[in-house]
């Protein structure tokens, strides 16, 4: 049962990387974390959001609880709060 939620986690928080332009910073942020060896789950794609939402602190908070290294949790933020 828990490897089927986690499972549907992470397939959901792979499907927001081949997300429209509609999330296209979070998807920034999650492509962000993908290319620095980061295996993307739920909480990866909520911390991005937030981040897109302009929650920054919260975005940061978020990756670093995941064990996200800190120059990439701000480099992914930074690309989430970012203006497409």
């Amino acid at each position: 049962m828990a490897a089927l939620a986690a499972a549907t986690a992470t397939a959901a928080a792979l499907s927001l990387l081949s997300a429209g332009s509609a999330q296209a910073t979070s998807r920034e942020c999650l492509e962000y974390l993908h290319d620095h060896g980061y295996e993307i789950n739920a909480a990866h794609a909520t911390a991005c959001t937030k981040g897109e939402k302009g929650d920054y602190n919260g975005c940061v908070d978020g990756l670093f609880k995941e064990r996200v290294r800190p120059l990439d949790a701000l480099k992914a933020c930074d690309l989430a709060k970012r203006t497409p």
